[in-house]
């Protein structure tokens, strides 16, 4: 026989559900429990125990709770009674109050209407961040509305947190960022960065950690430094070393630990959206700098991206005769446009255009590590240097 506790237990069991469909729009009312009936000639004195605790549980007594249908059965044995018959809860406050979540399952459908009244979009995203909206306060998600409103109308501004006028506290966006993110994955997905490292190249802000990887590919450019650095723009221009014949930047840290030794060369890593922060190491400025990137739609946004801070960057390995020579490495991939279409024409060649349409429209896709070492290497000894 199921006790009080078994109730209470399958009733939490759908407080979940329950408010996903609520939060989909949809209407979960009423909420059954399932429960292993007394049989209708089972032994009367259990049956009465039964029928005494569903009673003492029962919205009819306790004003919320579950409904209770008991139901008139005719016995050979012992004639006329009445069984216990279906469980159900017929509203939400119903559940929640007999579960003891009333006031979490207040909290999180207030912040959901929050943000769906500004953004209806995010409504399957609510349904699935239950635990996320039962934090906080409704002062929060406004808030938190107010920043993803601020990202869509000033996307990827590529200056540092502190620095958004927000009208928030200065750590706002650092505790928040998960949620806003998520809501802007959700809502408004061309205004995120891909590929990310962290939630400040998510966003397309300026991060105090952002550091810049790179190799001395020559060691005479450098022979009193590390030839493998991780520093700071600020470090990498204070740090006294020959200015390379040329740069060459790569998308892919693999690619950068595995290239060659390269006469003149100081290779850096790109990261992604936020390779325009290599535009503000001084020595990039007087010499030749060279993008390797993916051949896919975000490998040519990406070149786009340095070449508005560097207007003379060459693309590497980025054209044509590479897809040609590596088609049974090329997949497909079905990606959205991150950048302005045209922002990303006004600074490719006419060839780097047509091959990134071709992969747009295409959704085709060449990582730049699926790459064979026999085409990569001639083509970096055809390079400037």
């Amino acid at each position: 026989m199921i006790a009080i506790q078994e109730l209470k237990t399958k009733a939490g069991s759908r407080y979940e559900s329950t408010l996903k469909k609520l939060l989909l729009g949809d209407d979960p009312f009423p909420v059954s429990i399932r429960y292993k009936r007394p049989r209708r000639g089972g032994d009367p004195a259990e049956i009465l125990r039964l029928k005494e605790m569903l009673r003492s549980q029962a919205k009819e007594t306790v004003g919320f709770g579950p409904t209770v249908r008991f139901e008139e059965a005719n016995t050979r044995r012992y004639g006329a009674a009445t069984i216990p018959g279906a469980v159900s809860f017929g509203t939400l406050e119903d559940l929640t109050r007999y579960i003891g979540k009333k006031a979490e399952a207040d909290r999180i459908l207030e912040h959901a209407n929050i943000v769906t009244r500004e953004f209806p979009t995010a409504r399957p995203w609510t349904a699935t961040r239950l635990q996320l909206l039962s934090v906080g306060d409704p002062a929060t998600w406004l808030a938190i509305t107010r920043v993803v409103s601020h990202f869509i109308q000033h996307p990827k501004p590529w200056v540092y947190p502190r620095e958004l006028s927000l009208g928030l506290h200065t750590k706002f966006l650092e505790q928040n960022h998960r949620p806003i993110i998520e809501i802007l994955a959700q809502v408004a997905p061309e205004t995120l960065n891909e590929p990310y490292t962290n939630w400040q190249d998510r966003l397309g802000l300026r991060s105090s950690s952002e550091l810049v990887e790179g190799r001395f590919l020559d060691p005479a450019l450098a022979p009193h430094l590390p030839q493998h650095m991780l520093a700071p723009v600020k470090e990498w221009n204070r740090c006294a070393f020959t200015t390379p014949t040329w740069v060459l930047i790569t998308e892919n840290r693999t690619s950068l630990l595995t290239l060659p030794g390269l006469p003149g060369c100081l290779a850096l890593l790109g990261k992604g959206y936020a390779v325009t922060r290599l535009a503000r190491i001084d020595k990039l400025h007087a010499t030749q700098t060279c993008y390797w990137g993916d051949i896919d739609q975000h490998g040519f946004e990406i070149l786009a991206s340095i070449r508005s801070h560097l207007p003379k960057v060459l693309s590497c390995l980025m054209n044509d005769e590479t897809l040609a020579r590596c088609r049974d490495q090329v997949a497909i991939e079905n990606v959205e446009a991150t950048l302005p279409p045209e922002f990303v024409a006004a600074h490719l060649t006419p060839a780097e255009k047509a091959l990134w349409e071709q992969c747009a429209y295409g959704h085709s896709r060449l990582e730049q590590e699926r790459i064979p070492r026999e085409v990569i290497i001639p083509a970096l000894n055809a390079l400037p240097g």
